[in-house]
């Protein structure tokens, strides 16, 4: 419709995501013959849209089976945004990334280590189980509730959405050995995760 040369339409996008800044479907078979079928119900059959927004990364499976989507259904395309996401690329080791860095990081990385170590026992934990993804996430919102985070508006304590979606995710991930997570223990008391 146009309303005073203006062009006006209903749009269908994510309404909320559970990073900001990130959307996208999150699918637990990748295959492009459900990612069609998905696309194809929100797309075609349930057309009550003008525009539809989804975020890709260029050159993934993602952007290429939306492509082909568009192309088979004579769907009009553009790129409204480009964001470039920067990397690290990690030597071997870990010795071999302190070499990579400055000798004022590496100096304050040996020294906060030392420090750490003279405060108590360290171990650092890793979590790979789906038998473990419970109390890691307990322990990983209750490392959340009690950091500036908390404060900040940020911790996931805050957002109930993102602690449902970790719960429901990890031992999915944990199930494909795709899970790795990791607890930072000082005298036997968790201090600070990871959850990759």
């Amino acid at each position: 419709r146009r309303t005073g040369g203006l062009a006006r339409g209903r749009r269908l996008g994510i309404v909320t995501d559970i990073y900001p800044g990130r959307t996208g479907l999150l699918a637990a078979d990748p295959r492009p013959a459900v990612a069609g079928a998905l696309l194809e119900h929100a797309l075609i059959a349930d057309r009550r849209w003008d525009l539809f927004t989804f975020g890709v990364v260029a050159g993934a499976d993602s952007e290429r089976i939306l492509c082909e989507f568009t192309d088979t259904h004579g769907l009009q395309t553009e790129i409204l945004q480009e964001e470039v996401c920067p990397y690290i690329d990690f030597p071997e080791s870990w010795e071999a990334y302190l070499k990579s860095v400055s000798r004022k990081f590496r100096y304050n990385v040996r020294n906060r280590e030392k420090k750490l170590r003279a405060a108590g026992d360290v171990e650092l934990r890793c979590i790979t189980g789906a038998d473990e993804c419970a109390d890691f996430l307990d322990t990983m919102l209750d490392i959340d509730r009690h950091s500036w985070k908390e404060e900040a508006g940020t911790s996931m304590t805050q957002r109930p959405e993102q602690a449902i979606y970790h719960r429901r995710i990890a031992p999915l991930c944990a199930e494909q050995g795709l899970l790795r997570c990791y607890l930072l223990m000082l005298d036997g008391e968790a201090i600070a995760y990871l959850f990759g």
